[in-house]
Formats: structure tokens, C-alpha cells, sequence
């Protein structure tokens, strides 16, 4: 420990995501207790959440800049939320903490724009796990299939359909997402596998690249040689008990799967009997094709990040210390048979276990994290519900004096109300060919002329349309009156509305409530009137092809 005791009484908060009740109780009964006794004053409090609604909740405490010190986050997210979260670097790395060296590549995640903003709890690859004994009853005798033709021949052979229900009974493959075949997580892996790039030298996505379209084709490929044709609509595998490549105890009989492509979490637990006829392997690429392909397991990475808004900067990093210790690594991952993000943390259960020794080894050796995707953090605005940004917007507009007026109405409109609409112009306008500015540029036309003159002319019906649905979108609103306008001669019709039904009468005043509400629709139809032509334009632009 290198911190001073507090000075003052102080709470260090975090918020963990779905950890067994086991974790919990080890966090609560031994580093707790044992940090709050190096440091006389401060406390420390756990909230327990779930993986399930994480988005908002954590979109919530960063946009209202308040909330836990440390929180739970996945992988992909250090570039979502890197921007909120603080340079650890300081106080987590080597010239602060010696034992920042002992951590493996799943460290990366935990980084963003080259700065520490957390520690790595685990490490949770994707491997491909294959039952031997069913390969073999199909006719397959060489083992996990090492290129993409292999896999397609594979998954004729052992995907077995029932004709009398026109559904599966036994699948070849089974990857993250078994009905539909084609979850990110399962094309990432086999992308990666060919050796592809996220982004290209000049920092676009690479998602046109041969290793994108042969990734998207192998998909498609695969889940037509175990469905068919989708004009057959195969019914897909019928859920079982436990992980699909085990074993039902009530029936006796297989789950279906003959190999499944995912982490050890949808494997069987490690005392099943099943393991015996169990391989498990990385995925290999398709290296007839590709000559940059390698064997990949695709390393997803839970992690614990320091918010940028926490006061308690310092203190969250003595604790992260703390339970991120050789041995408190080792204890926490044990609790929920995962494997260590530290390599020194990677002893006792870990090598005691035949299939946690051989996912750590093939963790080491073909492991690649998964981390630093621009287009979610960019996009990421309009993930982010609208009900998490009213605290934090209440408050700005308090602090400009707009709370009773209809500023807070009626100007956000005039910044194209949000991320969908700024992403819907500018998908209109990337259509413009780029040979019109240069034209005009030639011209003599500057770049203000350009947008102005040669850009906005051509984009009169997407901002027609934007427009109308902003009119219809702030119309409509009740929430946002009710909490700003606050007195009844400033509210509007549809506030008006709602009011009439919610008095407490004996007889309700239908009248007068239904002559309100076709009131509340004449400015929207006058609207649609003018815009319905640039609105039907747009619409006939968007099917146009070339």
C-alpha cells in the first residue's frame, strides 16, 4: 500500500456483473475486509448487476457523471466508453505497480488509446469442442475440421434431419447463436482466422476485404449444408439440458451438437463424464485459401474500469491492486473455474484440470483479444435510451435558465435531434457522387459553396423527412413538457390532452377530450401536407441502385 489513509470517511463503489454468489462472498469476506483495514476510514460497496440491461444502466452513470468509482465491462467496450473513463496509468502502471508486467494479452482490453483505465479479471476464449465419438459415427475420423471446405463436407455428414418434423436432430456445428449461424462473435472468429484486419491503413472498416466476404460466404456455406436450403425451413436443434454437447441425464440420450464453437461457460461442466470423447481446439482457418491464416481463439476479457468522474481515483486503484494480486487472481477466477487474466495466476486449479490446462494453453498460444471496434463507440449514441439522459440533461438546461420556457423543446431539434437522424443525413449525403465537389471545386467553388450550393440541394428530401419526424417525434412528446414548461399555460396539446383524461372527475368530459386530440393531429397532417413529396422522394431515392 502506498496511499495515505483517507482523511475522511470514504466510500469506494463498484458494480460487478454476474458473478457466482461464490466470487461475491470471497470479495466481501477476505479483500474487503482487508482493504478497509489498511485503509482506516474507507469502506467498500458492491452493487450486483446483470449482463442483461448493463448498456443503460452504465450509459446513465457516465452521461450524469456520477456513479460507481469501478465497473464491470466486457471486452469490446474500452473503445465504447474509453473517452469516460481514467488514465490509470499513474497509479496501475509499471514505474507505480511492478506486478502490472504479469498480466497476459488479455491486459490490452483494458486499455484505451494506449492508457491503462482498468485491470483484466479473465480471460474467456472461444474454442471449438467436439464430441470424437460422434464424428466417428458419422464418418469423420480426421478430427476437428482444418479448413473451410473440411468444415462444409464436415457438416453434411455428421447434421442429421428428421423428416417427419422437418428439424434438426443432430448439428455438425454449433457456434454462439446455433439457430441462426451467423453470430458476430462466430464470424469474428473465423475472420481473424484468415488473418483479417479490423480497419484498413487509413482507418476505415474492412469489412470489404477477401477475408470479409470468404468469412460471410464460409457462413453462409456452413448453414446451408447443415439446414439446406432456407426454402426448406429446417426447424432448428430442440433445446436440451445442459450444454448441447452433453449429454441429457433424464433421457440418456445427446443434446444434438456434435461440435460447438463458443467458451468454456456453454461447455459441460468439468465433471461431466462426457469429457472423455471431448476435444477442444482452436479454429484453423482456411489455409489452402488464405495463406495468413493461423489457428485462433478468439480471447473475450471481463474487466474492471475506473470511471473518469470518480473522486476516488487513487483509492480505486489500491483496491484493484489488492484483488488483483497473484494470489487473489487465482482465488477469484477459481470461484468460477475461469481462467486468470495474470500468467502467474494460472497454477493449482488451472494444471489440475486437463481441460482448463489445455484452454490456458491455447489461450497463450493462439489467443486474440478482442478490442478497439471504432464503428460501436462512434454509433454508440444511439444505443444509449433516451430515459438515461434526463437527469444529466435536466441539469444543463437548468444551469442555462430554460427550465420553464420552450427552449428545451424546441432547440434540440435544430441539432438534428440525435444520432439517428445526424447517421440518417449523413448516409444520404455519403451517396452524393464525390465527382460534383470536384467539379464545383474546379469551378472555383469553396467548401462552404460546395455544402451549400452543390451538397444541400441534393439532400432536400432526407432533410424533409428528418425534419418531419423531429416535428412528429417533439409533437408528440409528453415527458419532456411535463418536466420543463411545469405550468399549465405553457403546456401543449398533447400535455393539455392527457390532462383532461387524468382529472379525477365522476363523469369524464369525452367531448372535450376527443375535440382536443383531433385538434393535436391538424398540425401534423398540415406538415405531412407539404413535406408528403420530398418525404415519397426520399423514399423512391433510397431503392435506387448504381
Amino acid at each position: 500500500m502506498t496511499e495515505a489513509p483517507p482523511a475522511e470517511p470514504v466510500t469506494l463503489k463498484i458494480y460487478l456483473l454476474d458473478y457466482t454468489p461464490d466470487t461475491i462472498a470471497w470479495l466481501k469476506s477476505e479483500i474487503n475486509p482487508a482493504f478497509e483495514a489498511a485503509l482506516p476510514g474507507a469502506t467498500v460497496e458492491i452493487t450486483e448487476g446483470s449482463w442483461s440491461g448493463w448498456d443503460t444502466i452504465f450509459s446513465g452513470f457516465l452521461a450524469a457523471g456520477e456513479g460507481p468509482d469501478i465497473i464491470n465491462l466486457g471486452s469490446e467496450m474500452n473503445t465504447l466508453y474509453g473517452e469516460s473513463l481514467a488514465d490509470m496509468d499513474a497509479y496501475l502502471g509499471e514505474a507505480a505497480w511492478p506486478d502490472i508486467k504479469n498480466f497476459g494479452p488479455a491486459l490490452e482490453n483494458a486499455k484505451y488509446q494506449g492508457k491503462l483505465r482498468g485491470l483484466p479479471i479473465f480471460t474467456a476464449p472461444r474454442y471449438v469442442f467436439c464430441r470424437t465419438d460422434l464424428m466417428e459415427a458419422a464418418g469423420w475420423t480426421s478430427g476437428t475440421p482444418q479448413n473451410f471446405a473440411e468444415w462444409v463436407d464436415f457438416a453434411g455428414k455428421a447434421s442429421v434431419i428428421d423428416a417427419a418434423t422437418n428439424s434438426l436432430t443432430q448439428q455438425a456445428l454449433v457456434p454462439v447463436d446455433a439457430g441462426s449461424m451467423a453470430d458476430w462473435q462466430w464470424w469474428l472468429l473465423v475472420y481473424f482466422s484468415l488473418g483479417g484486419q479490423l480497419y484498413k491503413a487509413d482507418g476505415s472498416p474492412n469489412f470489404d476485404s477477401p477475408e470479409a466476404l470468404a468469412t460471410t460466404q464460409f457462413l453462409l456455406d456452413l448453414r446451408q449444408a447443415i439446414y439446406g436450403p432456407a426454402v426448406n425451413a429446417v426447424g432448428a436443434l430442440p433445446a436440451g439440458q445442459g450444454s448441447v454437447i452433453d449429454v441429457n441425464d433424464e433421457t440418456a440420450k445427446d443434446n444434438g451438437a456434435v461440435c460447438l464453437a463458443h467458451s468454456g461457460w456453454a461447455a459441460p461442466p468439468f465433471d461431466r463424464p462426457i469429457w472423455e470423447k471431448v476435444s477442444i481446439d482452436p479454429f484453423f482457418g482456411d489455409p489452402d485459401n488464405f495463406p495468413n491464416s493461423k489457428p485462433v481463439v478468439l480471447a473475450f476479457n471481463d474487466w474492471l474500469a475506473v470511471a473518469d468522474y470518480s473522486p476516488n481515483k487513487e483509492l480505486a486503484a489500491e483496491w484493484l491492486k489488492m484483488a488483483f494480486s497473484m494470489e487473489a487472481n487465482h482465488k477469484w477466477n477459481e470461484t468460477m473455474s475461469l481462467i486468470p487474466a495474470r500468467n502467474d495466476a494460472q497454477y493449482g486449479y488451472v494444471t489440475d484440470s486437463p481441460q482448463l490446462k489445455r484452454e490456458a494453453e491455447l489461450a497463450a498460444q493462439y489467443g486474440v483479444g478482442f478490442a478497439g471496434i471504432e464503428e460501436a463507440a462512434k454509433l454508440s449514441t444511439m444505443m444509449i435510451p433516451p430515459q438515461a439522459l434526463i437527469v444529466p440533461q435536466y441539469v444543463f438546461f437548468n444551469k442555462l435558465g430554460w427550465v420553464g420556457t420552450f427552449n428545451p423543446i424546441i432547440i434540440p431539434g435544430f441539432f438534428a435531434g440525435g444520432a439517428a437522424m445526424v447517421f440518417l443525413l449523413r448516409q444520404s449525403m455519403a451517396q452524393i457522387p464525390k465527382e460534383l465537389d470536384e467539379a464545383a471545386f474546379v469551378d472555383g467553388a469553396n467548401h462552404l459553396q460546395i455544402f451549400w450550393e452543390v451538397v444541400m440541394p441534393l439532400v432536400k428530401a432526407p432533410l424533409a423527412t428528418v425534419a418531419t419526424f423531429l416535428f412528429v417525434g417533439f409533437w408528440n412528446s409528453l415527458l419532456a413538457p411535463l418536466m420543463y414548461l411545469q405550468t399549465i399555460d405553457l403546456y401543449t396539446l398533447p400535455v393539455y390532452v392527457s390532462t383532461l383524461y387524468n382529472i379525477n372527475l365522476t363523469v369524464q368530459q369525452w367531448p372535450t377530450i376527443m375535440s382536443a386530440a383531433v385538434l393535436t393531429t391538424v398540425p401534423l397532417i398540415i406538415v405531412f401536407f407539404f413535406a408528403q413529396r420530398f418525404i415519397l422522394e426520399s423514399v423512391v431515392i433510397s431503392g435506387l441502385k448504381g
